[in-house]
């Protein structure tokens, strides 16, 4: 699989991310964060991609970094943070677990034989004065174009290769733009799912079209506000329940 990945990102950083930093040096744009998939996600048989908005603090651009480096980098603080590893040397490299509400939110999906990927849908930040950043929409539409000579964007191939049984978008409405282009969507088919507060969690599947259950929650700092008629375990076993 990670092969396959590389092959795809490879095309999507030559052909359209790297042209485009170099061609808006003032969007201050960070290194992007590249998918990868661990040993335990390939052999297991209930597999579920979770993406998140953006690399939280991912640093600056970094032309010199490789693309197999970086996910590696991603496989193995997803492993730490799941306990799939307790390897010393990544001990060392990331210290205490993360409990933010997304990772505490996260960690909750790898259980009852269920084994996630970590993405993003956005594959990269502003990195302005030493602080990150969201990006623009006119960057979020153009870093999500088609592939050239292909007719899907990177993230449907990631889909396309990882074969998740779920995907659950943990972005809330902010990032609506970046997923419609992400997933080739019309403009606009996003808003009649209908997320909202009192709701938290909304099924996309019919939208997306990948043929496979698809779910929209805020961000988990959200879902757990008591506005919210839903909590994140009632979430979570709601979705848990429709994987295969």
């Amino acid at each position: 699989m990670n092969e396959e990945l590389n092959a795809y990102q490879r095309i999507w950083f030559q052909t359209v991310f790297d042209p485009y930093v170099r061609d808006n040096p003032n969007a201050y744009i960070s290194y992007p964060f590249f998918l990868g998939v661990s040993e335990t996600y390939f052999r297991s048989e209930k597999r579920i991609m979770i993406v998140g908005q953006e690399t939280r603090g991912w640093s600056g651009y970094k032309p010199d970094w490789s693309i197999e480096d970086t996910r590696q980098w991603a496989i193995d603080y997803l492993n730490y943070q799941l306990r799939y590893s307790n390897d010393q040397i990544l001990r060392e490299q990331f210290g205490r677990r993360n409990s933010s509400p997304f990772w505490s939110f996260f960690k909750q999906f790898s259980k009852e034989d269920i084994v996630p990927s970590w993405n993003n849908i956005d594959k990269a930040q502003r990195f302005v004065e030493g602080k990150t950043m969201g990006l623009t929409e006119e960057t979020e539409i153009k870093l999500n174009c088609i592939l050239p000579d292909l007719n899907k964007t990177l993230f449907q191939t990631e889909v396309e290769i990882t074969k998740p049984n779920a995907i659950v978008f943990i972005t809330g409405p902010n990032y609506t733009v970046t997923m419609e282009s992400a997933m080739n969507l019309k403009e606009g088919s996003l808003k009649e799912a209908g997320l909202s507060y009192q709701n938290g969690c909304v099924d996309i599947t019919e939208i997306t079209g990948f043929g496979i259950p698809v779910f929209w929650t805020y961000h988990p700092r959200r879902i757990s506000s008591r506005r919210n008629p839903l909590n994140r375990d009632e979430i979570v076993e709601m979705i848990k329940g429709q994987i295969a």
